[in-house]
């Protein structure tokens, strides 16, 4: 396709020429450009990497620019990529009130990236884009570059080390032209956690003035060294000490505060017992008593056992595999409890705040309430966030009002500036955006997952998956699968994209079982003798599971209904192993209905799966996408099941459950998985091709489902 537009500018066109030719400055004034990285440049020619992002999808290739500088134009194209062609030219003509740029593309995406029909939409989309790029270069050279550099938030690796000589790897985030002698907040990483979760709340800070130090602890997930099964309480407080030395000795600020969340509160609390230089604490959902915490989620008071005797060579704490060290030196250390809470905040003199979620099921606001009281100072708050879980990101409109709150706490104690809510200077998302990529992506290389690896780690996930359909909240996102992609008819083709161990379609076949319950089979011998389920997977274990599942659902009906000999005549069901990554084995408009079920977040190119999977469906077709959501807070899920579990093995299998699934979140943090948002999963869908696509939330308001059909 070929698309050009134009624009003009009150600006001498020897000035819009000279920005034209700084390619790498664009990530910073156009919207959807991540990065733009110089291979190689001669005086008039650069080959460079581009990164942009289309609805949240990344599209990169290689460009090869050539600079006419005496006419003012710019030819390029694409030497490597996504696209099959990309070539242009840039011009800007002078005139005598200014000058004219004008943009021409040549532009073809290829049958294996879009469909003809999504053609139309493709054109319409890149027009759009180019415009959009032009009344970008508009608004730079009408602001200049001062504003923009002035605002611009500058995130700036560092590393350190702690007393144990271990390497912790962070970020010093700020704003350019922040005087070094304004406060420095330090933001230690959840447990559980990296520096990149609290990647936004760092920015809110920034924007407002302050100076941020966010790292990975060690022995922890993230870049630092260690590994997380060593993790432990005191190593985590000997980071934050390590962290608050490093920021006196590099940048000598007078004040020091301190945000932390969940666990890391409370050893923030410890830090600042015994260290004198933090002279301000807040905490986000912060635990306060790590007994009450650990037996609201595991139905166990494990730190009773522990003093009881009992010892762990390696137990599941809070989602992740740490050993029994954890437990014992949380003791010896005095952080298991409320009473040591309460002892190591009786003489605290600091400010310190509490930021505690409404539908916090792991920390109860009694508590908060008791450590408040214990506090000394006069210097204190407690403030409520509506609507929030303990993962209080896991639903935006409550991470905003905290993040607010955090600033509006930090300025009033550290900079001794009294602000509201609306005097809160919101950081730009693409600049959060764009940090997050950078971080995401070094995260990803810095260790390369094997497709054994994954394939290992599936089958064994999925194999303690099993439990999970016993869940109430599961059962009901399965039931609005059904809903959504409606009744299977006769002759319907369903696949089911990433089966895993055949819980859809578990639940599909039953679904038709219920339909028939009260019907004579002998009065349509061949119901459902047309239909065909598919099950598609990479973990051989899970297929002959749901196979071995399947085949005996059926009998069992068709037993009670005195037929079984039509065991393989009755809805056929094929189970294939293969890498959801490639090309269907199937052909054009196969499928009447596609299932998707928490698949497209693990995928290496979810685009072109998706393009994939709308190609082998029928137009007119139904499909459904889901995918946690960012920050999914699953700990409400786990403890509606282990409160109706009604055995001990249960209540084993469900720990083996969120140990695994401390595992995926874990993968995320290491840029390997992508979870999407409402707007991300509609938009991959539209692109995709997908038509009338609707969004809702199911299991426990934490996963994301997308249904479209295809265009008749």
């Amino acid at each position: 396709m070929f698309i050009k537009t134009s624009i003009f500018l009150e600006t001498p066109k020897t000035s819009v020429y000279k920005l034209l030719k700084k390619f790498e400055q664009y990530p910073t004034f156009m919207l959807g450009v991540e990065s733009i990285r110089t291979v190689q440049k001669s005086k008039a020619d650069i080959i460079a990497d581009w990164e942009i992002n289309v609805n949240g999808t990344l599209i990169k290739w290689r460009q090869q620019s050539q600079c006419d500088d005496k006419n003012h134009k710019i030819c390029f194209k694409a030497l490597a990529g996504d696209f099959d062609r990309y070539e242009g030219m840039w011009e800007v003509l002078g005139d005598g009130k200014g000058s004219i740029i004008k943009l021409a593309v040549t532009l073809e995406w290829g049958k294996h990236i879009f469909l003809p029909y999504t053609e139309l939409f493709i054109a319409r989309k890149t027009e759009a884009v180019l415009r959009s790029m032009l009344r970008s270069i508009r608004r730079r050279l009408i602001k200049g570059s001062s504003v923009e550099k002035r605002n611009a938030i500058i995130s700036e690796p560092i590393i350190y080390r702690n007393k144990y000589k271990q390497k912790i790897v962070g970020y010093f985030d700020h704003m350019k032209g922040t005087a070094l002698k304004n406060p420095f907040i330090i933001m230690p990483p959840g447990y559980g956690e990296t520096k990149r979760d609290a990647l936004s709340t760092a920015y809110y800070l920034a924007k407002n003035g302050f100076n941020v130090i966010r790292y990975d602890a060690t022995d922890h997930v993230g870049e630092s060294e260690g590994d997380m099964v060593n993790a432990t309480m005191r190593k985590m407080k000997e980071d934050i000490l390590a962290t608050i030395d490093y920021v006196k000795k590099t940048f000598g600020p007078k004040h020091i505060g301190m945000v932390a969340s969940s666990l890391a509160k409370r050893v923030a609390i410890k830090a600042a017992k015994e260290n004198q230089k933090i002279h301000f604490l807040l905490g986000i959902v912060g635990v306060v008593d790590l007994q009450h915490t650990l037996a609201a989620v595991y139905r166990e008071d494990m730190i009773g056992t522990t003093l009881a005797g009992k010892r762990w060579p390696v137990t599941d704490v809070l989602g992740f595999e740490v050993s029994g060290n954890f437990l014992e030196t949380a003791i010896s250390d005095n952080f298991h409890n409320l009473t040591t809470t309460l002892d190591d905040v009786k003489n605290l003199r600091i400010p310190i705040v509490f930021l505690v979620a409404e539908n916090d099921v792991w920390v109860k606001l009694e508590d908060v309430k008791l450590v408040i009281e214990k506090v000394k100072t006069q210097k204190k708050e407690l403030h409520v966030i509506a609507g929030a879980l303990h993962q209080v990101f896991e639903n935006p409109k409550a991470a905003r009002t905290a993040q607010k709150q955090v600033v509006c706490s930090s300025a009033n104690y550290l900079l001794r500036k009294k602000m509201k809510h609306e005097d809160v200077v919101e950081p730009n998302l693409r600049e959060i955006a764009l940090q997050n990529r950078i971080e995401k992506e070094r995260a990803r290389l810095s260790e390369i997952v094997t497709i054994k690896q994954e394939k290992e780690f599936w089958s064994e996930y999925l194999t303690s998956f099993t439990i999970i359909n016993k869940s109430p909240d599961y059962r009901s996102y399965l039931n609005l699968l059904t809903e959504l992609l409606e009744k299977p008819k006769d002759g319907s083709y369903i696949l089911d994209a990433g089966c895993g161990v055949g819980y859809f379609g578990a639940w599909l076949l039953n679904t038709v079982f219920t339909e028939l319950e009260h019907k004579n089979l002998t009065a349509f011998p061949n119901t459902h003798s047309h239909s065909r389920y598919y099950g598609v997977d990479f973990v051989d274990a899970a297929l002959k599971a749901a196979q071995k599942d399947h085949e005996d659902m059926k009998i069992r009906f068709l037993t009670k209904r005195k037929a079984p000999h039509k065991i393989k005549s009755f809805f056929p069901c094929f189970y294939e192993n293969y890498d959801l990554n490639n090309d269907l084995p199937f052909e054009d408009s196969y499928f009447d209905k596609i299932c998707c079920s928490l698949l497209i977040s693990y995928l290496d190119n979810p685009m072109v799966t998706m393009q994939e999977l709308m190609r082998v469906l029928k137009r007119g077709g139904t499909i459904v996408v889901s995918s946690l959501k960012p920050f999914a807070d699953l700990s409400q899920i786990y403890r509606n099941f282990v409160s109706a579990a009604n055995t001990e093995t249960e209540i084993i299998e469900a720990r083996k459950l969120l140990s695994n699934a401390g595992k995926i979140k874990q993968k995320g943090n290491a840029g390997h998985y992508h979870f999407y948002t409402e707007k991300e999963l509609k938009m991959l869908l539209v692109i995709a091709g997908g038509e009338k696509v609707k969004i809702f939330r199911s299991l426990g308001n934490q996963v994301n489902v997308a249904v479209a059909s295809k265009k008749r």
